[in-house]
């Protein structure tokens, strides 16, 4: 059964009435969204989230084989459907009685989220906390109840020496735990495919893009030490050694607005416990990263050195102030046109700081 009512008549979340007596449209474009009733975990229990899925372009198709998954482990029952067309909703439903349904959440899956977010809000009046990116169920280990509460995504890897990534791109943190490995992933930041090996912490900054096939090498080598008189890995002896680690608790820190290319292999191992790569950096296809990168540099090779700056001084010191990538959506969306010139960018900048 369906209901129909023009795009934006409609209240959110106090009720989405449906009627019996309206001829059923649109079936064939039931897959295109999905009235849901979700059942989280929580400490306390089990509850029931009603959860609207919006969609809008093919990614529904990708995200599909997740929302299955949930209603295969009876995390979600199958309430409905919606289609959209020509400017009109029409609500599918399961039900066979006249009643209200009461919705708590929108999830919206579609590649153009900020712009579909807006659309949703217009449409059903709906608070931006209680519309969801449906990108984040494809994020490793999610966990939709520790979502809806901390408003964080939390996952799990595995302690050490894995292969990780997160092609999710949603403007939300996210937080890998394994134990003895960790990952934190800023706001709207992707990795396309990075091994890791050993084990250690990643941090990853905001409106970072991390191309495929990378090597994070966190902690190797830790009992070859060419500072003694021989080179040779004490694990290696007959008998039991005190010899220390040389790195105990590695880490590799990657700032906001980052670029690696395919290929880059980022080393921390012998005395230093920390690689960093600034904010704004650039790293050349295949390069081995040995050393800490300087923000806004432009850098490649085996061992990677500093080819170039990508602004001058004065403009770098000045990005480094102003950090866009902690700006809201809004603020960005808003701004775009700004941050294709980095002088018209300073330019409002100072105006900004005089008034």
């Amino acid at each position: 059964f369906c209901i129909v009512w023009p795009a934006g008549k409609a209240t959110f979340p106090t009720k989405l009435v449906y009627v019996l007596d309206v001829p059923l449209l649109y079936r064939e474009a039931l897959h295109t969204f999905r009235l849901l009733s979700m059942y989280s975990r929580d400490f306390g229990g089990w509850s029931i989230v009603k959860v609207l899925y919006w969609n809008i372009d093919g990614l529904f198709a990708d995200l599909k084989p997740i929302y299955e998954k949930y209603f295969a482990e009876h995390m979600i029952t199958v309430a409905g459907y919606i289609a959209h067309e020509g400017g009109t909703i029409v609500v599918h439903s399961y039900k066979t009685d006249k009643s209200e349904i009461q919705v708590d959440y929108v999830i919206v899956s579609s590649k153009h989220y900020y712009t579909q977010q807006k659309i949703a809000q217009a449409t059903l009046h709906i608070p931006a906390d209680r519309i969801i990116d449906g990108r984040i169920f494809s994020t490793p280990g999610f966990s939709l109840p520790y979502y809806l509460q901390h408003h964080i995504v939390l996952g799990h890897i595995p302690q050490e020496n894995f292969s990780f990534s997160d092609l999710s791109g949603v403007d939300i943190p996210r937080m890998y735990d394994g134990g003895a490995s960790a990952i934190k992933l800023g706001r709207k930041s992707y990795v396309t495919k990075a091994d890791i090996l050993g084990f250690g912490l990643v941090e990853i900054g905001a409106f970072s893009s991390l191309g495929q096939n990378l090597t994070l090498e966190m902690g190797l080598n830790n009992y070859h030490d060419y500072h003694r008189v021989f080179t040779y890995d004490t694990n290696w002896f007959d008998w039991e050694t005190d010899y220390p680690q040389k790195c105990t608790c590695p880490a590799i820190s990657i700032g906001s607005d980052v670029w690696l290319g395919v290929g880059v292999k980022i080393k921390v191992s012998g005395r230093s416990q920390k690689r960093t790569i600034g904010d704004g950096a650039v790293i050349a296809a295949d390069s081995v990263v040995v050393s800490d990168i300087p923000p806004y540099a432009i850098a490649g090779g085996n061992p990677a050195k500093v080819i170039k700056y990508r602004f001058s001084p004065a403009v770098i010191s000045s990005l480094q102030k102003i950090k866009w990538w902690e700006w809201t959506a809004d603020e960005i969306y808003q701004r775009m046109h700004l941050l294709d010139q980095p002088e018209r960018l300073l330019d409002w900048y100072q105006q900004q700081v005089k008034e």
